[in-house]
């Protein structure tokens, strides 16, 4: 009788663990955030998640959870952007570092107003997005590198 209620127990934890496992995977992602970066002849939108790395109250976990994302979406950003520099450069037969250019225009990206945000609070994950217009990637660019780009309708610079 032991042995059954042992193993009746053991089978109830493992159950448990497993549909808290599965509970947890399941993240309720907003329409926007499918596509981590997308270029168009407007500008740049980039989507981002984090969750807090430290479990505190929940307003602290969301608002570490907000910052985390803010940083990540800013230095995806910088990367898109360093991308589009090097290509842009590599088609005039010039090489230049795409780490050196995403750590020099994140270092300039200033303020980025237009974002969306959303907080699954079942699973303290923030989304956020951020969005670059096609003339504040022209300044970044001309104020990090001194080269005049235009950004064309399928999002290159030219």
């Amino acid at each position: 009788m032991p042995h059954l209620v042992r193993s009746l127990l053991l089978l109830t934890s493992a159950l448990i663990l497993v549909a808290c496992a599965t509970q947890k995977g399941v993240i309720d992602r907003p329409d926007w955030a499918e596509t981590p970066a997308h270029w168009d002849g407007t500008g740049l939108s980039v989507a981002s998640y984090s969750a807090s790395e430290y479990s505190t109250n929940a307003g602290e976990e969301a608002q570490l959870a907000e910052e985390n994302a803010l940083r990540e979406a800013r230095k995806m950003v910088a990367r898109e952007l360093a991308k589009a520099y090097v290509t842009y450069q590599a088609a005039k037969k010039e090489t230049v570092s795409e780490e050196d250019a995403a750590y020099q225009l994140e270092r300039k990206l200033g303020n980025i107003v237009s974002r969306q945000r959303h907080y699954d609070e079942q699973r303290r994950v923030f989304f956020i997005q951020l969005y670059l217009p096609s003339h504040r990637i022209q300044e970044l660019i001309s104020a990090t590198f001194g080269v005049q780009v235009t950004v064309g309708a399928d999002g290159k610079l030219q």
